[in-house]
């Protein structure tokens, strides 16, 4: 598994794109439908974050895409 984070500075200085992607696990294919965790990570995304999500079926391994706005901290 692997986790990476971008803030593109120049192109979208106020987006954070995060990517969890795992590998050498069984391999993936897509559900017949949403699930429960499914629909909470992009409703609870989009509702807190203000963000979208993005998941990919790979067989070699889920990929999921978090794209969100930066807030500035009142701190």
């Amino acid at each position: 598994m692997s986790i990476t984070w971008l803030r593109d500075a120049v192109a979208d200085p106020g987006t954070l794109s995060l990517e969890w992607r795992e590998e050498h696990g069984p391999p993936v294919a897509p559900p017949s439908r949403k699930g429960f965790g499914s629909r909470l990570i992009e409703r609870s995304t989009a509702d807190a974050l203000g963000g979208k999500v993005e998941v990919e079926f790979d067989p070699a391994g889920l990929v999921c895409r978090i794209v969100m706005p930066l807030v500035e901290s009142p701190l």
